[in-house]
């Protein structure tokens, strides 16, 4: 049985309206809520809904709530957006009110060319170019130490003002270190200006640049701009004792002191038991400050064993992590210096001008990472000369990971770089010499290899985050006005395997702000979760795990929003990038004084939508027994009535 039926149905339009920042210079406010009233006459004979988004996109009464607060303008998304949210009931097309300026997102006029409906935009703001001074960028480093110089530059571009002098002011707090005239770039120009000043504060330091407003100038809030530098206090100490003087022993110090980040406090045993040594102090007292300590072919067959429990005390003592080359050391003294510390047996193998292979582990590991992909990182191994091997090797007892085995098609088994297992005292140990030639011969033509690897090692060792069960951070520490925080976690189990299936809550809080959030598993013990905009600022966020009804642990660290909004680098409306949306997606582009004119070119028209129900009365017996009675009364009256 097919039952057919007509509905009329009313023209259906979205009306998409920018409430960003921009959208909401000098009069662009009223000028909106004007457009607003005028799109309202449309609602006699059609649905319209109203959305408004900057960022993201909401659903809400735009007249009574408009606020032009967005931080970042995503058009292309917010159109998205709304058709799938449509869900199959396409409108007959699309009114966007905006100056067409766009900081997030994809080009808005790409989407239109595929936008499966037309675009009609009205543009709002001011075309001509605003008289305005912008600070565009500010560059410098993210990270300085305690008495070293912080270099930046400052990135300002002149909108309208013939040239011009201002004040410069860098400040930090309510602190003015310095104060300057400079000289402002031609109209339309932008110049960068350098800035120098001393880390004097341990921590994350907030630093701002701020020019002093002009006359006439639009807006002044593009005159401040924040950026962040962490002052360390101290550099990474590293201890370096070598067996004997020897190229490894040379080029490993010269390839640490090259970093300013390191530094160094170096010993070279001679065969009298004295040491040559570049810093004032007993020996071995000077390990005790260390981070990380390297051994480079000690102890020698002329080392006295009475420095070793001295060694080992301090070791122990302040929980260093050491780097062991052994290469020419003697294996069986070095066996005996290392009890304790790394439990290990002496082995044999041939001896052998060698390369070596990476294991599954090695090509992960960060201490062989030198590439960014794996399978840069094995191409650039290959490159390296090989090294040599004495014929014995050092092999932990218990439980290790082998980064690379030796290659020399005689011994399928010799492991070349071991480190320690997670959750244990940090130690790596390469058992082989000649590594210099790495850096010698190579000289540079496939990059640092060999100080990447040795600056991989000092920092691995001295890596506590990397021994936590739970680890929480975020993508970066300091975030633009109006850019996503990304939240990332990694969770491991009681035997350091990464753990799925955790819940990992994370509370942030900021000076009015206190959100939570629950963050999604990606796999390999690995979650993350985003933040929406908020306000800018210094926010503390803490994360807490649980595997069930277990407690797994907890972590927190802090990141800065800066006070700075995108929407303040361009004022100037965007009626080119309309037009263009407009005319790709046959629509058409309008003025708040030519809404009327649109109007005209809108469908106001009902359709006529006609649906078709079939029954299958055989699935259906009690109205299959009702219309066989009526056709059958039908017959028989028609029968009786000699109609038949």
């Amino acid at each position: 049985l097919n039952i057919s039926r007509t509905i009329h149905k009313k023209a259906r339009y979205i009306v998409l309206i920018d409430n960003s920042s921009s959208a909401g210079l000098k009069e662009n406010g009223d000028a909106v809520r004007n457009i607003i009233s005028g799109i309202k006459d449309l609602e006699r004979e059609c649905v319209v809904e109203y959305y408004t988004f900057s960022n993201a996109v909401q659903q809400k009464a735009p007249a009574d709530t408009l606020d032009f607060s967005g931080e970042g303008t995503d058009i292309s998304g917010a159109l998205r957006d709304v058709l799938q949210q449509a869900d199959g009931d396409t409108p007959e097309s699309i009114i966007l009110v905006s100056d067409g300026i766009y900081n997030v997102g994809e080009n808005p006029v790409t989407f239109a060319q595929e936008s499966p409906v037309p675009i009609f935009t009205i543009g709002i703001g001011d075309t001509s170019q605003q008289r305005d001074i912008v600070i565009i960028k500010i560059i410098s480093n993210s990270a300085a130490y305690m008495g070293k110089n912080i270099d930046a530059g400052v990135m300002i571009r002149n909108n309208g003002f013939s040239g011009g002098k201002t004040t410069m002011t860098l400040s930090r707090g309510d602190e003015v270190i310095e104060t300057r005239i400079i000289e402002l770039p031609s109209s339309m120009r932008e110049k960068n200006f350098e800035i120098s000043f001393t880390a004097d504060r341990e921590g994350m330091n907030e630093y701002t640049v701020s020019l002093l407003p002009l006359s006439d100038e639009l807006i002044v809030e593009n005159n401040r701009k924040s950026f962040y530098v962490r002052v360390l206090k101290n550099k990474i100490r590293v201890f370096v004792l070598g067996g004997m003087a020897d190229p490894d022993y040379s080029f490993l110090v010269r390839s640490l002191s090259r970093s300013d980040k390191v530094e160094l406090t170096t010993f070279v045993e001679k065969k009298d038991g004295s040491f040559y040594s570049d810093a004032g102090g007993v020996f071995p007292k000077k390990i005790e400050d260390a981070d990380a300590a390297f051994f480079v072919f000690y102890p020698a067959e002329y080392s006295p064993v009475r420095y070793f429990d001295m060694l080992k005390s301090s070791i122990e003592k302040s929980n260093i992590p050491v780097c062991v080359i052994t290469g020419k050391s003697a294996l069986p003294k070095t066996v005996q210096f290392l009890s304790g510390l790394i439990p290990s047996e002496f082995k044999t193998a041939s001896s052998s001008e060698s390369y070596f292979r990476l294991t599954d582990t090695g090509i992960e590991h960060h201490i062989m990472r030198i590439a960014e992909t794996n399978a840069d990182n094995l191409i650039l191994w290959k490159t390296v000369p090989p090294f040599y091997f004495s014929g014995g090797y050092l092999l932990p007892k218990g439980e290790s990971r082998v980064l690379a085995f030796i290659d020399n098609n005689i011994d399928t088994a010799v492991p070349f770089i071991i480190c320690s297992p997670r959750g244990k005292r940090r130690y790596t140990i390469v058992n082989g010499y000649g590594l210099w030639r790495w850096d010698l011969l190579l000289n540079g033509e496939s990059g640092d290899i060999y100080g990447t690897f040795i600056n991989n090692i000092v920092s691995w060792l001295t890596d506590k985050e990397d021994e936590k069960r739970v680890s929480v951070f975020t993508d970066r520490e300091v975030y633009r006005s109006g850019e996503e925080v990304l939240i990332n976690a990694q969770v491991y189990d009681d035997n350091y395997a990464p753990l799925d299936n955790a819940r990992v809550k994370v509370s942030i809080t900021g000076d009015d702000v206190v959100l939570e959030r629950v963050l999604t598993g990606s796999g390999g013990g690995t979650y993350e979760g985003r933040i929406d905009v908020i306000e800018p600022g210094r926010y503390t966020y803490r994360g807490e795990v649980s595997y069930y009804d277990r407690n797994i642990g907890d972590d927190k660290g802090e990141f800065y929003i800066g006070a700075f909004s995108i929407e303040m680098l361009e004022t100037r409306a965007r009626y080119d990038i309309l037009k263009q949306m407009a005319y790709v997606s046959g629509g058409g582009f309008y003025t708040p004084l030519s809404i009327k004119e649109m109007f005209k070119n809108l469908s106001h028209q009902e359709k006529e939508i006609t649906k078709e129900t079939e029954i299958e009365l055989y699935n259906k017996w009690v109205l299959m027994v009702i219309v066989i009675i009526l056709l059958s009364t039908e017959w028989f009256v028609r029968k009786r009535l000699g109609m038949l």
